[in-house]
């Protein structure tokens, strides 16, 4: 009776032209199986005077008010539940990535930084005990311009700097600068460069400079006589005594009369006694600390990009592909539902509204549907589809289209053996919902039972659509995964993006700590240097061949120490093997086998290395070729010479001997080499932070342009086609039949949507249990479905 019940429409005025006709025509036809003969005429006739009423669009009012109605069902808050679910946590999650991404770069960058300033603090520290140095060497430096210009003790050497009034003027101008700067640098050690907090309690550095653990020699002025005592103190408050004696000796060295005065000095004894000694000892155990220091902290950032790449790269980006996959596959279900409405239609009918054109008018009138216009019963035949007596119909099967088992499809019909079916036209393909469509119907036997591990996998993927809820159905809706795919994708390939990228600022960073505590060996260099210097003024300036005697034995300690600072920092740790010293074994990397300016300076160049260019040697000075080929040149020269005067014997060496007159004259060239070495290399270092820096700042740009992209071209569109799917379906269920009770229809898949966005979610397909309850409100027996044919 179902089949009859089907066609009691009374709308077959309204319908598409005899194209339409010829094809519900041909589909009644397979539907009634073995129809009489004449039965086949009458619908034939019927088809005819459809060809002439489906010239007209449908334009009837009534429809338009329909299809209202079905789209603010359809729209409802209960039915796009799961829409509106996955359009807020979508944008939930890819703002949230990206938030966290952000504070993932903030910290990174803040971290880099960080170090960068902790690498600069490490130089600025070498540079004070550089000072250090500097400050005795002009202490002496005092007595000799006093011997020289005030009392003419001692011969004018004739050195640069050191033989007129204006060289001790500008001499007395520098100690007091290189005063102030250290005070600054040992403050800023001590208290922080940049925010005030105490120096680190790691590695001893806290113990060192709070607590007495640095020897001093405290010299009081107890006229006529100096008294000396022997404290520990802490290499903070050394320090700022040493600064503070030098600064004395700075404003009140010209009210001395003579050397002995000056040499007695309770300032000038506390600077040469103990700046070169136990005030210079603790900054080298400061240096040592604080390289230690600053590589544990690089280990600790480059540990927190592993774990960023962990978090963003593997957690994060797997966490969101789930959980699109889990929002995705609950708006498959949705869409998936929505187009079962029509599995639960013959399929002659859908054929039928495929191609019929649209024509709705505006005005909503909530009157009833006009008359059915009739059709003489004996034309239209006897038997629908799915009514035959001999029971052989099929109510599937009613047009042959990939119908049953009846035929190999999809040529021959159901079970109801009807004729041949019409072919898969371009009349069908205009149902074409969306871009994103993911349905497709499918004809065929119905699918086997499910398995016992089928049914515990569907269980557990509760938001996949339940299937086929009708296994015995003919006709099916298989779900596809392609636009979950099409969805996914930015989010694995973020992942994958930032995995490569986090990998390789991971394996840049782990390249710092050679170059770190190379620039360490520079400042080394340069502060053993500065010793040196003081102790070969110190051999020439005393004239006791017991006290030159011992000052050679210490001279040969002092330089021994700078050869093996300076090979280290040539070669790395390779060049010292047994020292155990921090600052030699983290010395991975030499100067010389680093590309840049490092080699350029120590090989290469031809300039003259002085910090003040002006006054710079001059062609045919004897010193003139030492001075433009490079740093290492000038170095070797310097040990040559030293090595000269430690051979020496008696009142030897003199000041204004050759030995002494090379290291006075270079002196400029060496010190201007070493401070350039330590910017190039320091720039090197930080050369090797901005790239880890800039892969961050890549990775933030591919992150921004990926999830906005997303959000704009994948996102937006995809939500802007479900709109509209839905209009579309509500555009074709409103060209039923009006006998058909469309409120049963969409009130069904409402409660399944229902079910599906609480629940695990359910679909159903169309087949021959289904139709029953949807099309109980079609009344009528044979006649009305006579009637049914009519409106085909």
């Amino acid at each position: 009776e179902e089949g009859a019940h089907e066609g009691g429409s009374s709308e077959g005025s309204e319908d598409a032209g005899g194209a339409e006709a010829a094809e519900a025509a041909a589909a009644i036809e397979a539907e009634a199986g073995g129809v009489p003969d004449n039965v086949s005429e009458h619908i034939s006739e019927a088809a005819s005077g459809l060809d002439e009423a489906g010239a007209i669009p449908q334009g009837d009012f009534r429809r338009g008010s329909r299809m209202k109605k079905l789209l603010r069902k359809l729209n409802s808050a209960s039915a796009q539940r799961v829409m509106r679910r996955f359009k807020w946590h979508a944008l939930a999650l890819v703002c949230g990535m990206l938030a966290v991404h952000v504070g993932m770069f903030v910290l990174m960058y803040t971290l880099i930084n960080a170090q960068m300033g902790e690498v600069m603090d490490l130089n600025k520290i070498g540079q004070a005990a550089q000072s250090i140095g500097r400050m005795a060497t002009m202490v002496r430096e005092l007595n000799l311009f006093k011997e020289i210009l005030e009392l003419g003790t001692r011969p004018n050497p004739g050195f640069a700097k050191l033989s007129t009034e204006d060289d001790m003027r500008e001499m007395l101008d520098e100690m007091h600068l290189t005063t102030d700067e250290f005070m600054d640098l040992h403050a800023g050690t001590y208290m922080g460069f940049k925010t005030q907090q105490r120096i680190d309690v790691s590695h001893g550095l806290r113990t060192l400079w709070e607590d007495a653990r640095v020897p001093v020699l405290n010299y009081y002025q107890s006229h006529p006589n100096v008294t000396v005592a022997n404290v520990s103190m802490g290499l903070w408050e050394a320090g700022n005594i040493y600064a503070k004696r030098t600064f004395d000796i700075w404003q009140n060295w010209n009210r001395t009369t003579t050397p002995d005065d000056l040499d007695t000095w309770s300032s000038v004894r506390f600077v040469l006694d103990n700046g070169l000694f136990s005030i210079l000892n603790g900054y080298y155990d400061t240096l040592d600390g604080v390289v230690q220091l600053v590589i544990d902290h690089f280990r600790n950032v480059n540990n927190v990009q592993l774990i960023i790449l962990g978090v963003e790269g593997v957690g994060i980006s797997v966490f969101a592909c789930l959980y699109m996959w889990v929002l995705l596959s609950q708006v498959n279900n949705h869409r998936y539902t929505m187009f079962n409405i029509f599995m639960l239609i013959p399929v002659g009918l859908v054929r039928s509204l495929a191609t019929r054109p649209l024509g709705l008018d505006d005005e909503d009138d909530d009157g009833e549907d006009g008359p059915i216009v009739p059709v003489d019963q004996a034309q239209a035949g006897q038997q629908g589809g799915g009514a035959s007596n001999d029971g052989n119909s099929n109510a599937d099967g009613e047009s042959g289209y990939e119908g049953g088992g009846g035929g190999p499809p999809p040529k021959k019909g159901g079970a109801g053996g009807g004729n041949e079916a019409p072919k898969r036209s371009e009349s069908f393909s205009n149902i074409k919902l969306s871009m994103f469509g993911n349905q497709s119907m499918k004809g065929g036997k119905a699918p086997p039972p499910k398995s016992g591990l089928s049914r515990v996998m569907a269980a557990i993927m509760f938001w996949r659509p339940a299937g086929n809820a009708n296994e015995g159905a003919k006709r099916q809706l298989t779900p596809s995964n392609l636009t979950t795919l099409w969805l996914l994708w930015p989010f694995a390939a973020w992942g994958v993006i930032l995995v490569i990228m986090y990998a390789m600022a991971y394996k840049s960073l782990a390249t710092v700590k050679g170059p770190i505590a190379t620039l360490n060996l520079v400042n080394f260099v340069a502060v053993r240097y500065q010793r040196v210097f003081f102790y070969t003024q110190e051999l020439v300036y005393n004239t006791d061949p017991v006290v030159k005697e011992e000052i050679r034995n210490l001279l040969v300690s002092r330089v021994s120490l700078l050869k093996k600072e300076y090979a280290a920092m040539l070669y790395g740790y390779e060049a010292v093997p047994g020292e155990t010293s921090p600052h030699y074994t983290l010395a991975t990397e030499g100067l010389a086998f680093v590309a840049g300016q490092g080699a350029e300076i120590l090989y290469h160049t031809h300039d003259c290395l002085r910090e003040k260019q002006a006054e710079c040697l001059t062609e045919g000075h004897p010193f003139y070729e030492y001075t433009r080929n490079g740093l290492d040149m000038l170095v070797k020269q310097f040990n040559e010479n030293i090595n000269l005067m430690i051979m020496s014997a008696g009142d030897e060496p003199r000041l204004e001997g050759p030995e002494y007159a090379f290291i006075w004259l270079t002196r400029p060239d060496i010190q201007g080499g070493l401070d350039r070495l330590g910017q190039a290399y320091s720039a090197h270092v930080k050369d090797v932070y901005n790239a880890d820096l800039m892969i961050h700042i890549i990775a933030l740009v591919i992150t921004t342009l990926l999830l906005l992209g997303y959000l704009a071209f994948l996102l937006r569109p995809f939500l802007a086609s479900t709109s509209s799917e839905t209009r579309r379906i509500v555009e074709l269920l409103s060209q039923l039949p009006a006998d058909i009770n469309l409120d049963d229809l969409v009130q069904r898949a409402l409660l399944d949507l229902r079910l599906a966005a609480s629940k695990s979610g359910k679909s159903f397909t169309g087949g021959d249990g289904n139709k029953s309850g949807l099309f109980a409100s079609m009344k009528g027996n044979n006649a009305s479905n006579k009637s049914f044919q009519s409106e085909l």
